[in-house]
């Protein structure tokens, strides 16, 4: 059985602490982009569903959002539209608890050339200037042993099972906004990925509170 596979088998899945720890020797991006800029805010319904579990004003984050060439693929002349319901998860979730709305800015096709290393894809990512304030690439390249690294301003999630890529995208944001890994087991930004279960998941006091104070 090939090492990887093993590992697959054997090893939790874990998501990345971001790029403190990676050397910032970045070379230039050889990715193939293509754009197209389009305001699309988030379904606007959620509003009066979602419990407010915040005081003030609404914090309205850009963001541009990507895929590569495995993941539109996979979902054709759709893809955008799967981009869209995962922001929009995302979306009801942090203005539910943080008054935080992300509000799509523009599309970027992107060639991720068989990249399996998420870290080097990533510090590759991190050259592109973008339009967003954030940016989240998506991809159905596998690392095996993540599902998602953040950089500085980017974030890059494996497309999986529709709620985890939601959830996973929801931690890697977390880092993007400052937070670190938590102890408590099933936080979003607990450092496995056992917030990935709907049931389980949720923000422990320590994430919120540091949120709420980076909003």
């Amino acid at each position: 059985m090939e090492f990887k596979k093993l590992m697959k088998k054997t090893l939790p899945v874990i998501l990345s602490l971001g790029l403190n720890f990676i050397s910032p020797k970045y070379t230039e991006t050889k990715q193939a982009l293509i754009r197209e800029n389009k305001q699309a805010p988030i379904e606007e319904s959620y509003r009066n569903y979602y419990n407010q579990n915040w005081a003030g004003s609404v914090k309205v984050t850009n963001i541009s959002i990507g895929a590569d060439e495995e993941f539109i693929a996979k979902y054709g002349n759709s893809w955008k539209s799967q981009l869209e319901n995962y922001i929009k998860g995302v979306s009801e979730n942090y203005y539910s608890n943080f008054g935080i709305e992300f509000k799509i800015v523009e599309y970027i096709e992107w060639k991720s050339d068989d990249f399996s290393d998420y870290f080097s894809l990533v510090n590759d990512l991190e050259k592109i200037p973008v339009q967003g304030d954030f940016m989240v690439r998506f991809t159905k390249q596998k690392d095996y042993l993540i599902l998602g690294v953040a950089g500085e301003k980017s974030a890059l999630v494996e497309d999986s099972w529709e709620d985890c890529s939601v959830y996973v995208t929801i931690h890697e944001l977390g880092h993007l906004f400052g937070l670190k890994h938590v102890s408590a087991q099933g936080s979003f930004m607990y450092k496995f990925s056992s917030f990935c279960h709907p049931r389980l998941s949720y923000w422990d006091e320590e994430s919120r509170e540091k949120m709420l104070e980076n909003k």
